[in-house]
Formats: C-alpha cells, sequence, structure tokens
C-alpha cells in the first residue's frame, strides 16, 4: 500500500524516502489500530532516539500537506491525502 505516483507528482516538494516510509507507517497504523502512532511508537519503528527527530518528521509531513496535526493533543494525527 504506498503513495500513488500521481498523487505525489501533484505535490510542489515530493516527499523523500523517509517522509513517505514514515507516513505509510501512520497510515497503516491508523488502520490497524484506530489510532495514531505514538511518539514512542515511532521511534521505536524507527529507531529514533529524541521526540524532536519525530517531531521533525511530523512537522515535514504537516509543512507538505499530508497529515494534520492538533498542538496538545496525543496520538492527532490526521491523514489528509488519499493513499489508495
Amino acid at each position: 500500500m504506498g503513495i500513488p505516483r500521481d498523487i505525489q507528482t501533484d505535490m510542489k516538494e515530493p516527499l523523500t524516502k523517509i517522509q513517505k516510509r514514515t507516513l505509510d507507517y501512520i497510515s497503516s497504523f491508523i488502520s490497524e489500530n484506530g489510532i495514531a502512532p505514538s511518539f514512542e511508537d515511532l521511534k521505536k519503528k524507527f529507531g529514533l532516539s529524541t521526540n524532536s527527530s519525530v517531531f521533525e518528521r511530523l512537522w515535514n509531513l504537516e509543512a507538505k500537506g499530508w497529515i494534520k496535526r492538533k498542538k496538545f493533543k496525543a496520538r492527532y494525527i490526521i491523514i489528509k491525502r488519499s493513499h489508495s
């Protein structure tokens, strides 16, 4: 299940490989669990050691319009673009 090529080319800035992997993981985690992954889930999945590394990945995805987050709301991540 990946991000269709036509969606990627419609964006001004394409996703990096890391951003695509992160977005795919978030999307599948939500599908399987009904809730977004926590920072701890993301750190464990990608071998990251700090919350700031997770924050940077999420911030970049949000800046490119792929996700929506709400400040001070744990596990509040909405996928804004279709993955089908």
